[in-house]
């Protein structure tokens, strides 16, 4: 294999010798070798949704940082309790792994992130964090976190609501200020994401 010549790739973790991002590359839900097989598992959990009357939820990660997916009824959707193809995708991954460099982070908020990939469904990344988990500060850039992580779930004894896509910012300083201050924070590197 040609990624075996190159420099350092014996010292990553992959158990193919290949560089570490590129195998993860090949192992994402979007790549050419899995989409096909993706969509027909997620068109199946809509189905089974719509019939059972039942909310889904993935849980999915090695991706080295964490967000929110979430996939719904692409034009005209109803309620969230009646929208059998909402379905919300939380992406944790190992606590040991080490999260991607932040520019990588930045480069993946600047591209689209709403995807149709089967007939009437949308899907995206939503906005869920609002503060950096280390310093607190108010995050410009909400929808992935390249943090180490990890998720747990527990049960809810009502059943009768939605997340949120996000906490909601309340006053101007929150809605505005801050936001806009973080950012050009960040456009000299003096901040973090």
């Amino acid at each position: 294999m040609r990624w075996r010549n190159i420099p350092f790739s014996q010292q990553t973790n992959s158990v193919f010798g290949l560089p570490e991002l590129y195998d993860d590359l090949l192992d994402e839900w979007t790549h050419d070798a899995h989409i096909e097989e993706r969509n027909r598992i997620l068109a199946r959990l809509q189905e089974f949704a719509e019939k059972k009357r039942t909310r889904v939820t993935l849980f999915s990660g090695d991706v080295h940082c964490c967000g929110v997916g979430r996939f719904r009824t692409q034009r005209g959707a109803p309620p969230p309790l009646h929208d059998s193809k909402l379905i919300y995708q939380i992406i944790s991954s190992a606590i040991v792994n080490s999260p991607p460099p932040r520019i990588v982070i930045r480069a993946a908020h600047l591209f689209s992130t709403t995807w149709y990939p089967i007939v009437k469904t949308e899907e995206a990344l939503i906005e869920f964090f609002d503060q950096a988990p280390e310093y607190g500060a108010k995050l410009f850039l909400r929808k992935l976190l390249p943090n180490r992580n990890w998720c747990y779930f527990e049960q809810c004894e009502t059943m009768d609501w939605t997340p949120q896509d996000s906490v909601a910012n309340s006053g101007f300083l929150d809605s505005y200020f801050w936001p806009i201050v973080d950012y050009l924070l960040l456009l000299i590197g003096l901040s973090r994401i």
